[in-house]
């Protein structure tokens, strides 16, 4: 995800694995949580863009990168605090998985609770992070 000058949302991307990886793993015709948006992917120029990779299925139920926004936008929470309870929820529905969001101030959240998750951002100063351990940042 990407923020231009004028606090715009221009970019998202979501790495998936190779075909024929995903394939053994998924139904022949199934349309994955990534294209959903509300579900692997989100937008809003008022709070933040997510971008989530995880078991799609509990990602769809708890439409859970809308759901991080929501949270912001309504509760007030923070990204790294909204983030967290999202996955929260997908977690208590039996999922796992992962997420990497943006607010509109910059700040970046990379929460998961799955077994691991490669990772990686430049922040708004260009300091890069590329995050290959099992170690929640």
């Amino acid at each position: 995800m990407e923020r231009s000058a004028r606090s715009r949302w221009i970019a998202r991307a979501t790495s998936r694995p190779r075909p024929h990886r995903r394939h053994r793993r998924q139904a022949p015709g199934r349309v994955g949580d990534s294209p959903i948006v509300g579900a692997g992917v989100y937008a809003d120029n008022a709070t933040c863009a997510v971008s989530g990779t995880g078991n799609g299925e509990f990602f769809l139920r708890s439409v859970l990168a809308f759901n991080v926004a929501a949270r912001m936008l309504y509760r007030g929470e923070s990204l790294a605090r909204a983030g967290g309870a999202a996955l929260a929820q997908v977690a208590r529905l039996g999922g796992r998985g992962g997420l990497i969001a943006v607010d509109r101030g910059g700040r970046i959240a990379m929460p998961f609770n799955s077994e691991g998750m490669y990772r990686a951002c430049i922040d708004r100063r260009g300091r890069c992070m590329i995050v290959t351990s099992n170690v929640s940042a």
